[in-house]
């Protein structure tokens, strides 16, 4: 095929998979207390790679093909955590493309990116990796819907912003978003011995989030945010 052919065919697959985009499902958190402020937790785990990175993928993909730099059988490589390399996956395939993964293993990233702009960011809430496993396993507890640790580091700081409008009596909507779904996290982060051989001590966090379910009460460590 020639090249702008496949690359004009390449685009109206990738068109077509976003014309069958469906809204994800927002599901209000039962937070403890009055309703003045209401947390909502934005399902990303509906898409169908089954992560938020399924559209950032497929916008990837569209840029590449519209630059010329992808093109018929051009091998893709991406450097991921996992679900962004799922996505990218999922599309090349559906371009013939040649995928391969590289993934590495961890919660979040351990640097800034040199892009960061911290003027558009209000308020840093550092969240430790036993805090963001503890909370995610909350999220299972309460709800019965399993997520990945990034969305247990959301839950928890979406308590501290909970915490803090309550505090200042203002009334107000806390929205996270569930990066993914809990199934790919069975053997490691819902694993009480993987966990424990990565030194992360769960107890005082689980302990803390039981507090704030049955009575209301959010004691964090004293350094958990921060203006920027």
């Amino acid at each position: 095929m020639a090249p702008d052919n496949w690359a004009a065919a390449a685009s109206a697959t990738l068109a077509a998979t976003r014309d069958t985009d469906t809204p994800t499902p927002l599901r209000q958190y039962p937070l403890p207390g009055d309703s003045t402020v209401e947390l909502f937790v934005k399902d990303e785990s509906a898409r169908p790679t089954g992560s938020l990175k399924y559209g950032p993928a497929r916008s990837l993909l569209v840029d590449a093909i519209r630059r010329g730099d992808v093109a018929d059988g051009t091998p893709l490589v991406e450097a991921t955590s996992g679900n962004l390399a799922v996505a990218e996956a999922y599309f090349a395939r559906l371009l013939g493309l040649p995928f391969t993964a590289v993934v590495p293993r961890g919660i979040g990233r351990p640097r800034l990116e040199p892009a960061f702009d911290p003027e558009a960011v209000d308020l840093v809430i550092p969240v430790r990796d036993a805090h963001s496993v503890a909370a995610m396993r909350h999220l299972r507890d309460i709800t019965g819907r399993t997520a990945g640790p990034s969305t247990g580091a959301c839950l928890f700081g979406a308590f501290h912003l909970v915490a803090r409008l309550r505090e200042n009596r203002q009334p107000g909507v806390v929205v996270i978003v569930q990066g993914d779904s809990g199934t790919p996290y069975a053997d490691t982060y819902y694993d009480d011995a993987w966990v424990a051989a990565r030194g992360w001590d769960l107890a005082e966090p689980t302990a803390l989030l039981r507090r704030y379910a049955a009575e209301g009460i959010w004691d964090p460590p004293t350094a958990a945010a921060r203006p920027t």
